[in-house]
């Protein structure tokens, strides 16, 4: 059975932009007014580079714009273009990794993010760190498509119960 577009959920832009906004609420409730040392937000900066996470947000911004572009076609290309440039900026980035640090602080000691490095330095630590993008877009992909299923099925069993499923 078909649904509507609007119906069609997208797990990989939706993970994304709960993690967005859970680290804008995350500053928002105080969470990021932690005390870090410079150190430690070296480290943490450290970790997000060999982890593979720093990387991961040069994809991020295209990925969200997609997004947004399938549901406004009519908006020239020049708007998305020079919004991904606005937006795809390092300063972006660090502000966001900054609030990540943060969030890692109230988990993990200086100890552990220097233990995690040391694996990250290794043979296999390094290959973890340069696929993981790639393996989590994968793994994205095989979500999306079990939710879908599952979604599907939900839907179906509404419709055989009687219930209307809204705009469609």
């Amino acid at each position: 059975m078909e649904y509507p577009f609007f119906i069609i959920v997208n797990i990989m832009f939706m993970k994304k932009l709960i993690f967005v906004v859970f680290l804008l609420g995350s500053a928002l409730a105080g969470v990021t007014a932690q005390n870090v040392s410079s150190a430690y937000r070296k480290e943490a900066f450290k970790l997000f580079d060999a982890s593979g996470v720093t990387a991961s947000f040069s994809q991020l911004v295209p990925q969200m714009l997609q997004q947004i572009k399938a549901l406004a076609p009519s908006v020239p290309n020049e708007f998305w273009i020079e919004t991904q440039s606005q937006f795809q900026g390092t300063a972006l980035r660090d502000s966001m990794l900054s609030d990540m640090v943060d969030v890692y602080a109230k988990y993990y000691t200086m100890d552990d993010l220097k233990s995690m490095n040391k694996f990250y330095a290794t043979s296999i630590g390094k290959k973890w760190g340069d696929k993981s993008a790639n393996l989590s877009a994968a793994t994205m992909q095989i979500q999306k498509q079990w939710v879908l299923a599952l979604r599907d099925k939900v839907f179906d069993k509404m419709v055989a119960a009687g219930y209307k499923i809204n705009n469609k």
